[in-house]
């Protein structure tokens, strides 16, 4: 008889409350298959994974893992609303073996922070959207991405990664990259990259404000304002040579940029 390895791990989101009090539990199919449950914190949402096992070690690794891919799904979940990914931090672990009678508390990674003095909630979500993202969860871990669509996961690991870095104008350039990585998937290699994002991107969004490129550039024909602003900043010797207020334009357009192609990579 297997023992059960369980695992919690805070998820912060800033500004980010749920209205229902939940628990969300969800069976995940998988190797080994566990059971995810996501209740509402004061910092944002808490998960707890537990793995049936005989083998703590193996139970502590499969629970991290599950809790990082479940990470990157919330990011990309929520990206019309989050401005930073969802990194998973353990809290603590046990592990109960075949014996009833005993419970092994193993090392854990408890943060203790104070209570602020004012709290401004501007995001609310129903309990029922952390549900569905769970469902959505267990759905592609039982029928996992094949091996010809790699580029859909490298572009979606490059956007998570954005999402860890500070600086607004890094995020959108590294955000922009993982787009060019997915559009090659999507619509092959032919032509230019930049054509090929301008179409992910006019799909996704016909509205796209498309703006002229200036007198002295090399390509004449209208871009997207995200195109135009990236390429303000990286081919400023031939675009104005105005870096900095290129670099600017970008860090203004990095959130809308940033939930446009979330919602791009979550459909695939």
């Amino acid at each position: 008889m297997p023992g059960k390895y369980t695992a919690t791990y805070a998820l912060k989101i800033p500004d980010f409350q749920v209205v229902d009090q939940g628990p969300f539990t969800e069976s995940i199919v998988g190797r080994p298959r566990c059971t995810a449950t996501l209740e509402p914190s004061t910092s944002g949402l808490t998960l707890t994974v537990e793995i049936e096992t005989d083998n703590p070690d193996i139970g502590a690794f499969a629970a991290d893992m599950y809790a990082m891919r479940i990470g990157q799904h919330l990011t990309l979940w929520f990206c019309d609303h989050i401005k930073h990914a969802i990194i998973p931090a353990p809290t603590n672990q046990s592990f109960q073996g075949p014996d009833p009678n005993t419970l092994h508390v193993l090392p854990g990674q408890i943060e203790i922070t104070g209570l602020p003095v004012t709290v401004i909630v501007t995001r609310r979500y129903p309990g029922d959207e952390i549900a569905k993202a769970l469902k959505d969860f267990s759905l592609k871990e039982a029928a996992p991405t094949p091996a010809f669509a790699n580029d859909i996961i490298v572009a979606r690991q490059m956007y998570i990664a954005a999402l860890t870095i500070e600086n607004a104008a890094s995020r959108f350039l590294i955000i922009y990259s993982a787009l060019a990585a997915f559009a090659a998937f999507k619509l092959g290699t032919k032509g230019r990259t930049q054509s090929r994002v301008e179409k992910i991107l006019t799909d996704e969004d016909p509205t796209i404000p498309m703006i002229a490129p200036p007198p002295q550039a090399t390509i004449t024909i209208k871009e997207t304002e995200f195109t135009s602003a990236r390429n303000d900043f990286i081919h400023a010797e031939d675009r104005g040579r105005q870096p900095t207020a290129a670099a600017a334009v970008i860090e203004g357009m990095t959130p809308k940029f940033q939930a446009l192609v979330g919602r791009i990579l979550r459909k695939g």
